[in-house]
């Protein structure tokens, strides 16, 4: 009965989750690469040595691999059919382990129900999956693969420490940004405990995706390290319009998402705030450092105090790297969120139960109440609503289908530049291959290639067309206008909303 619970409030994260997606099926921008290249696996058996037929910078692959390998699995036809679902069956599970690992420790469902709801309405995790990325399976291996660790350190058996080292070589090989999570979050729990323990596991689970991979994981960190001198190179331009540069404070973008980026650039702390709001049930644990060092419902002190650790390091690491210009290169620091919301979870659900047998018990119930409502659910739904429900920029609506259908009709080989370059990986997947498109699926290729395209254009456009060999342009025009680019109506082939097909 009590996993009937569990399986049930599950049921009704996955379902917050695909809304959006029940009324904007064709939304993203990343999902469709990843189908291309599972289906390059699929037919031929192997990992992409690039794609010639397809990409105008074609080098070879340095993506992380285990994704797309698992997508290759699935029958081509099912998989184009679901893809927005693959997201949020991953994190199904990741919130059914949360569920059974708090029921199996304190044998109380509601303290597991309470802990799914902590992690299911961060608006963080209802934004993740909204479309297929490696984000939402990296983060449920980082548990699978942490969380051994803790637990073999707490005396639980070197059965432990083996897991953890297996998971988080997976990991490695699914997602680049966890790695930086894992290094970081190894450093602070190293110079906390004076201990080497955890950077030498990550050094072991590095070691194994070698071996699992045959040795392509070196070409996956190489290429990892090459993007990280990228966006150091660039970190001034890192939210910049691609023609128009870093936006001035009179102009009004048209593009939610873009706003939302300017947003954050202004006031990077509400992004981290806003990513995980329970980080606000933390602060009680904190003032009392004692309840780290008791035995709470069945969980042991030490796994207390270890995911109190776990949680608090994430979020000041991910505070820094969102605050601290010179080290915003490493990424979008709410990201490194993600793989603290186990943890979080834990802990809000521990607090709660606490309380309960203390005066006041209603407030704290209220304060629970009052955060998932107002600071998970109602944002969550809010982002949905404009980023995926509204967007008219990243998916593939009847007017840009519109565009590719004109591109599948043209006789000769098109060699296309889009912009926004988003744009690109959904024009390789809904036209034919006779449609090369100015793109790429290496990280290498950013520092040779497109270091003069993206983040801002610094280049002619001329230039960008004689070193391609372009023919077409597609543009959106609520991004760009014409005249911006140089363009004119003469070059128009075919306008379809704000879509536009040019020739060059």
């Amino acid at each position: 009965m009590n996993w009937l619970i569990g399986i049930a409030v599950t049921g009704l994260s996955f379902l917050l989750q695909v809304r959006p997606r029940l009324i904007k099926k064709a939304f993203g921008v990343d999902s469709w690469r990843h189908l291309d290249e599972a289906d390059y696996i699929r037919r031929f058996r192997h990992l992409p040595r690039g794609m010639a037929e397809r990409y105008l910078i074609d080098k070879p692959s340095d993506y992380p691999p285990f994704l797309r390998i698992v997508l290759a699995l699935v029958p081509k036809k099912m998989l184009e059919q679901f893809e927005w679902m693959v997201a949020p069956i991953f994190d199904a599970c990741h919130i059914l382990l949360l569920f059974g690992a708090v029921l199996i420790w304190t044998g109380r469902v509601e303290m597991a129900v309470c802990a799914q709801l902590t992690y299911a309405l961060s608006p963080l995790v209802i934004m993740e999956n909204s479309n297929l990325t490696t984000r939402s399976f990296a983060s449920l291996l980082f548990t699978l693969g942490w969380l051994p660790l803790m637990l073999y350190r707490a005396g639980q058996g070197t059965e432990w420490l083996a897991a953890g080292i297996f998971f988080l070589a997976v990991l490695f090989l699914t997602h680049r940004l966890a790695l930086q999570a894992l290094f970081f979050l190894s450093i602070a729990w190293s110079i906390f405990e004076k201990t080497w323990f955890f950077a030498g596991a990550i050094s072991t689970a590095i070691f194994a995706a070698m071996i699992f991979s045959g040795g392509f994981y070196l070409k996956v960190l190489w290429g990892q390290l090459t993007m990280l001198n990228y966006w150091r190179i660039n970190s001034k331009n890192r939210f910049a319009h691609q023609i128009r540069g870093l936006p001035k404070s009179s102009e009004q973008e048209p593009d939610i998402v873009f706003r939302i980026y300017q947003t954050i650039r202004k006031a990077p702390f509400l992004a981290i705030m806003g990513a995980n709001p329970f980080m606000v049930f933390l602060l009680p644990w904190l003032f009392h450092p004692e309840w780290l060092h008791q035995d709470l419902f069945g969980i042991p002190a030490m796994v207390l105090s270890q995911f109190f650790f776990w949680a608090c390091a994430l979020w000041v690491i991910g505070l820094i790297i969102r605050q601290w210009e010179p080290v915003r290169f490493m990424g979008e620091g709410e990201r490194y969120l993600e793989y603290a919301c186990f943890p979080t979870a834990v802990l809000t659900a521990v607090l709660l139960a606490r309380q309960s047998s203390e005066p006041g018990f209603l407030l704290w119930i209220a304060a629970f109440a009052v955060v998932a409502i107002a600071g998970g659910l109602i944002p969550g739904i809010f982002l949905q609503q404009q980023v995926i429900v509204q967007d008219t920029e990243r998916s593939v609506t009847p007017v840009l289908q519109k565009v590719f259908d004109e591109l599948n009709r043209m006789p000769d080989e098109v060699r296309i530049f889009t912009i926004p370059l988003y744009l690109a990986s959904a024009t390789v997947h809904f036209t034919k291959d006779r449609v090369k498109v100015l793109t790429t699926d290496s990280s290498y290729a950013h520092l040779t290639d497109l270091k003069d395209i993206l983040p801002v254009l610094k280049i002619p456009l001329s230039e960008v067309s004689q070193r391609y060999r372009l023919t077409h342009m597609l543009i959106s025009e609520r991004y760009v206008t014409l005249s911006e680019l140089g363009l004119s109506e003469k070059q128009l082939i075919l306008r379809s909303g704000q879509f536009c097909l040019l020739t060059l």
